[in-house]
This record gives C-alpha cells, structure tokens and sequence, in this order.
C-alpha cells in the first residue's frame, strides 16, 4: 500500500508510510559499553532503559540510554562494522541554560566548548570518550 499524500508547511508534497510515528532510537558507536555508559550516565545524566544480552551473534549487549527529559533513546553499539567507534557526528541534545550546562558538564570533567550564538540559539559542542561528537543547544522560543 502506497504512503498517504501529505503537504508540509513548506508546501512541497511528499510521501507518508503508514504507522511511522517518531523516532524511537539512535545508535551510537562506542569501543567499550561500560565506559560508555559511565559517560552518558555518570557526566550527562542518562538513564538506563535496557541493559541485556544481544542475541546470538551479535557482540555486546543492548544497552539503551535515555536522556533526562525523555524522548528519542540512544543504544550504545559495538556491532556496526560500518561504523566504527567515534564516528557519529551532528548528534543534538537540547538544554534550558547552555552557560550553566556547561559549567556543570566542565566540572563533571567533560571537555566542551563555551556557547556560541546561532540560528537556534546558544550552542556548545562536547564529544563523548570515543570522540562521537555532540551538539547542545538552548533552543530560542519565540
């Protein structure tokens, strides 16, 4: 069955799949899952959602992470031969005070730059031990 028609803001149509609703989660390549989790959860405060053996034949664990405020889960891979350990990029979180988060993820050891004003709003960069790289930003409500 074909997608249903729909016509964002931008006026261009396109192409729905039935069903597709959000997206549910993000994996990010990490060498080691145990640091990996220390970082997420220890420095940005994630939560663990799920933390069990993958199936046969595929190394690691699931391993799925939530940020603070919910929505999209990252899951911490070590399995992706196309995409190795370090390799994510233009990966976002969003903050109500980027100052203030920076400050906090300095002082929980985490390098990551000042923030810089920009199209969304202020906006810091950080990488995670693996060197995946990260993008906060305080988004600017009208």
């Amino acid at each position: 069955m074909a997608g249903l028609l729909v016509t964002p803001a931008d006026g261009v149509p396109r192409v729905a799949a039935p069903g597709v609703k959000a997206i549910a989660n993000i994996s990010i390549p990490v060498s080691n899952q145990d640091a990996g989790k220390d970082f997420y959860v220890g420095k940005l405060g994630f939560q663990v959602i799920a933390d069990q053996p993958n199936p046969p034949g595929r190394p690691g664990r699931w391993l799925q992470l939530s940020p603070p405020g919910g929505g999209t889960t990252v899951v911490l891979a070590t399995w992706w031969d196309t995409m190795p350990a370090g390799s994510s990029r233009g990966l976002g979180i969003t903050t109500d005070d980027c100052a203030g988060t920076v400050a906090a993820l300095r002082a929980a050891g985490v390098k990551v730059t000042d923030c810089v004003q920009s199209p969304p709003g202020p906006i810091a960069y950080f990488s995670d031990p693996d060197g995946n790289q990260w993008e906060m930003v305080q988004p600017v409500t009208p």
